[in-house]
């Protein structure tokens, strides 16, 4: 049987998961619930989508009566009617907590929550490359911001080169998303919270590794931008070794000429995909300098769409049978996320990668 999903929170976020799970032979998209009709909903509607949409509650039934658009049903009824397995909630920060309280308590779904929730709100922060097996028959797991998703996998790959001693990570934030208009600013580069930033202690829920965070907000809408300093236990090791690691991990591309800024990576992204979704961490090559144990790189995390093959993943993991490298492989595949490297040079020299893109 496929597993049932249903995504709650129809923004930046969950009209992303949406579209995965629809990719996925596995399962299926039961519904999309948000509070009240927004730009994304009525794209869904232009584009002739036949996906019910399910109201959040009696006032957001009355919000969707007004705007003419038809519901099936409110959220508390299809949680307690047993059509749910999974819901991936993808409200913004804060609101997954309530909606636990309030809805997914009182029902036996299993709920994957977002970065912008606390921890406690969740038995698990998930990767699937370090604890998918710990979060297998768990009512609740959580997927770590775009930042920590990202080092997650920076780490994940470098750990291919040796044991990992220490990672510090300077972390410039995009000010806000494209479309939000909260808190936007300019000529603005400010501290993100204290130091070390929250990305260093989600990342030790998930892997134990010494690793300090520093994170500032800069001006930009289009990616989040980190340089990393990682020093390998047990000796040195070359420049070589860590290109390798991080162009044969999953979710990881290096990339060359002729990227060497997010605009770059941007505009390839755009004509690559629809919505120029960056499901990859992209590293620099020209970033990568090793001296001794030490390595130092620069990478880009696209804030967007970067957690969208975890979120799928973090699905399997709590209603399937599926083991974790084929969930990614899977996912992977249907969303045809990138490895390896990108360059003018590799376009020479390697066939073109086949790329699945959503219709």
């Amino acid at each position: 049987m496929k597993t049932r999903v249903l995504v709650v929170g129809y923004g930046t976020i969950g009209k992303r998961v949406a579209d995965a799970v629809r990719a996925q032979s596995d399962m299926e998209l039961v519904g999309v619930c948000t509070p009240r009709p927004n730009a994304n909903v009525l794209a869904l509607l232009r584009r002739g989508e036949e996906v019910p949409l399910v109201a959040y509650d009696e006032e957001s039934e009355e919000a969707f009566r007004r705007a003419g658009i038809s519901t099936s049903g409110r959220l508390g009824e299809l949680l307690s009617s047993g059509e749910v397995d999974v819901v991936v909630d993808a409200s913004p920060g804060g609101a997954g907590a309530e909606n636990k309280r309030r809805f997914y308590s009182q029902s036996g779904v299993r709920v994957v929550f977002q970065g912008g929730e606390e921890p406690g709100v969740a038995e698990v922060t998930f990767s699937p490359f370090f604890n998918y097996d710990v979060a297998r028959g768990r009512r609740y797991v959580r997927v770590p911001s775009c930042n920590t998703t990202g080092i997650l996998r920076v780490v994940n790959a470098l750990l291919r080169v040796g044991p990992v001693e220490e990672v510090f990570i300077a972390i410039v934030r995009r000010a806000h998303d494209p479309a939000d208009r909260k808190g936007a600013r300019l000529n603005t580069v400010a501290l993100d919270g204290g130091v070390p930033s929250h990305h260093a202690r989600d990342v030790k829920l998930v892997v134990p590794v010494n690793i300090t965070t520093v994170a500032v907000v800069a001006p930009t809408t289009l990616s989040h931008f980190h340089v990393a300093r990682v020093r390998f236990a047990g000796g040195g090791v070359t420049r070589e070794e860590v290109i390798e690691a991080l162009s044969s991990a999953p979710r990881v591309v290096v990339v060359g000429e002729p990227f060497s800024a997010t605009a770059d990576l941007a505009e390839f992204f755009r004509e690559l995909r629809p919505r120029g979704d960056m499901y990859e961490v992209a590293v620099l090559e020209q970033s990568v300098s090793v001296d001794g144990s030490s390595a130092v790189l620069a990478y880009v995390v696209h804030q967007e769409s970067v957690v969208i093959p975890e979120n799928i993943d973090a699905v399997r993991a709590l209603a399937s049978g599926v083991p974790p490298w084929e969930s990614v492989r899977m996912t992977d595949s249907s969303l045809g996320v990138l490895s390896g490297r990108i360059s003018l040079t590799a376009a020479r020299a390697a066939p073109r990668p086949e790329v699945k893109v959503l219709a």
